[in-house]
């Protein structure tokens, strides 16, 4: 069985986390749906915006739950999701999140006072998500009731699904029935939620918590350990943008949009919150390439399609073709090379749309098919409300076409934010960005940090130092290599293989900071006699 509880209760409310509602909290939520009510034929009345949309936003929050259930409200019977599964409706997504909801509240005994996070007044949940639709009813049912959500890669494998759930510290985990065993091997012993088969609670009712839910996202870990960054109405304000971006390319109902980014990331869920609000069918294609991702184009004739620059570069080298349907192709997470972009710009025309930003600001700058044409690569210009400038190290303005470091000016958040992003502004005022800064690479739309890879393989007892790199790939775009020495005094037959010190990775780092390739080599052997006493004097003629 997928769960085992001793006591069921509903949730004690907390009177104090309830609080006043922020302008800008209402502004950032009700602005998107009522952009997509004027534009993709909303099935509201006005009256019912006033009377239903708004109480729903101000009630809520302007989460994932609240689009659903407006969405389901508008279009109903019509597909939302597709994945290798199937299709689900939005009344079915809608039921599937309330049945997750119902299912919170009834087998976390006093959720909300026993949460132990200190900095969070949110009980926390942890979803794993693959790319099926069972995760983000998972995700929207536990925001409507009350929790800070927390969505997992799936396909990290057993020792980053350990670190994740140990920094997490989740009340409860929703997982499907393939991650349910991975759970428990990770060392939970918390109540655990079939994502497919949530208790069944006759009685309870819908929940009402005393606070919003709220979704955090996890960094990449870059700086330290993950952390999930977030707020109540963090999803449509992320979401908002895109949605418009969907409807200016034609994305309405029965209309689809290929979701190939993973729904743990930003970039991934945000597009298929986007989707879901403007009321088309969203088909999850994570992991496709070749020739199952080429039967999914022709089959769905999607209108937009979104993906890193990775696959991008997979589907220029398989020969994928996107049908005539497709008008735009979102780029993000990772710099887009120029001689990708123009690749790809020349076999499907001008569809490529690239974007910028990272998990704690969201999208920053994003290009138009016609700017990606004339500068192909770049990232386009800053989105409302935003000013990027690109400084030297001491933070002074170089000029445009000149290399330094991104910095991003957000309205309202104060003062200029470093982004450790290397790039530069084209006399155009268009941004290209090309590396990072902080000793990250950018590997596949993933960051890793170069310095922690070199600490965890420090720490094997065979090795005395270790150095890692970042070196350029046509696939990947960057990937990290490392180097290794052997601790003196190791006999050569004793030292490790590649393949040991990536198994002790493994269990270290996260599956895509482990690199590509590593160079095991021997001590430095301890020069004595003559010869340690002639060096100096060598050394002093090469100089």
């Amino acid at each position: 069985m997928p769960i085992a509880v001793s006591h069921v209760g509903p949730m004690r409310p907390d009177r104090r986390s309830r609080g006043s509602v922020s302008r800008a909290s209402i502004l950032s939520g009700v602005g998107p749906l009522l952009m997509v009510a004027a534009r993709s034929g909303f099935l509201l009345r006005p009256w019912q915006v006033v009377t239903v949309l708004v109480p729903l936003v101000l009630r809520h929050g302007a989460g994932l739950d609240t689009v659903v259930q407006v969405s389901a409200r508008r279009s109903g019977g019509s597909t939302a999701v597709i994945d290798d599964l199937g299709s689900t409706s939005y009344d079915e997504l809608w039921r599937r999140a309330m049945l997750i909801a119902r299912g919170l509240v009834s087998v976390v005994p006093g959720a909300e006072a026993a949460s132990d996070h200190e900095k969070h007044a949110h009980p926390r949940a942890c979803v794993l998500v693959r790319s099926r639709v069972s995760p983000l009813a998972a995700i929207a049912g536990a925001l409507r009731a009350g929790f800070e959500v927390i969505p997992v890669d799936s396909f990290g494998g057993a020792s980053s699904l350990t670190r994740t759930l140990r920094a997490q510290k989740p009340l409860v985990v929703i997982a499907d029935a393939d991650g349910l065993r991975a759970v428990r091997e990770a060392g939970f012993s918390g109540p655990v939620i079939d994502q497919d088969r949530p208790p069944r609670c006759m009685g309870v009712r819908s929940p009402r918590p005393a606070r919003r839910g709220r979704l955090g996202l996890l960094t990449s870990g870059t700086t330290g350990a993950p952390r999930a960054i977030g707020s109540p109405d963090a999803t449509l304000a992320r979401a908002g943008g895109l949605a418009a971006l969907l409807l200016a390319s034609g994305v309405r109902s029965r209309r689809a949009l290929l979701v190939l980014t993973p729904l743990h990331h930003g970039h991934g869920l945000s597009a298929a919150v986007a989707g879901i609000l403007v009321g088309g069918a969203v088909v999850l294609g994570h992991g496709l390439r070749g020739a199952a991702l080429q039967r999914i184009l022709d089959r769905h004739s999607p209108v937009a399609l979104t993906l890193v620059p990775t696959q991008l570069v997979r589907m220029l080298a398989d020969g994928v073709v996107p049908p005539a349907s497709v008008r735009r192709i979102l780029s993000g997470s990772a710099p887009l090379a120029p001689q990708h972009a123009a690749a790809a710009i020349d076999a499907w025309g001008g569809v490529i749309v690239n974007a910028y930003g990272s998990t704690e600001t969201g999208t920053l700058t994003r290009s138009t098919p016609r700017q990606s044409s004339r500068e192909p690569g770049t990232a386009g210009r800053p989105l409302p409300g935003i000013s990027i400038a690109v400084t030297d190290a001491a933070g002074r303005p170089v000029s445009r076409g000149a290399t330094g470091e991104i910095r991003v000016v957000i309205a309202g958040a104060g003062g200029s934010r470093r982004t450790h992003d290397v790039g530069w502004m084209s006399p155009a005022g268009r941004l290209h960005v090309t590396s990072r800064s902080d000793r990250i690479v950018v590997s596949g739309g993933e960051n890793v940090s170069l310095s922690r890879v070199e600490e965890a393989l420090a720490e094997h007892p065979s090795v005395g130092s270790a150095s890692a790199e970042g070196e350029d790939d046509p696939e990947f775009g960057r990937v990290v290599c490392a180097a290794v020495t052997l601790r003196a005094g190791l006999e050569p037959s004793d030292a490790p293989s590649p393949d040991e010190l990536r198994s002790w990775l493994d269990a270290r780092v996260e599956r895509f900071e482990v690199p590509k390739r590593i160079v095991v080599r021997e001590p430095e052997r301890p020069v004595t006699g003559r010869r340690a006493a002639a060096r100096p004097s060598r050394r002093n003629r090469a100089s």
